[in-house]
């Protein structure tokens, strides 16, 4: 069976390297540093799955999604956004530009991977 791949998009090295050890061992891992490799990186590698986080050096995390969301190539991909805003306005707005979760800085393995299985299904 084909593993699935997920893209995380973050502009901390750190964030990419916990989900690339939380969930490397079970899904392919396309790294991206900011929004516009994301765009590009699902383009070239069709990834299951995008997390994207909110805070990045280039295409603020809600621009990228809004352009995944629009974009006729991208628009399927589920994304959930990692931040660490807590405010409940920004889970509302996540809702409503498309993103199907949202994880709260510092996330628990257990938590990433419980989120991830109920979006990805083998």
């Amino acid at each position: 069976m084909k593993r699935k791949r997920i893209l995380i998009a973050s502009g901390e090295p750190a964030i990419r390297m916990i989900v690339i050890k939380q969930i490397g061992n079970d899904y392919d891992i396309i790294e991206a540093s900011n929004g516009i490799q994301a765009f590009e990186g699902c383009l070239q590698q069709r990834p299951d799955l995008i997390l994207l986080d909110i805070i990045t050096s280039q295409n603020p995390g809600y621009s990228s999604l809004t352009n995944l969301k629009v974009d006729p190539r991208t628009k399927k991909i589920p994304i959930i956004l990692i931040t660490s805003i807590d405010i409940p306005m920004s889970n509302t707005l996540a809702g409503q530009l498309g993103a199907v979760g949202y994880l709260n800085k510092p996330f628990s393995g257990a938590e990433l991977k419980a989120l991830i299985s109920n979006i990805i299904k083998d």
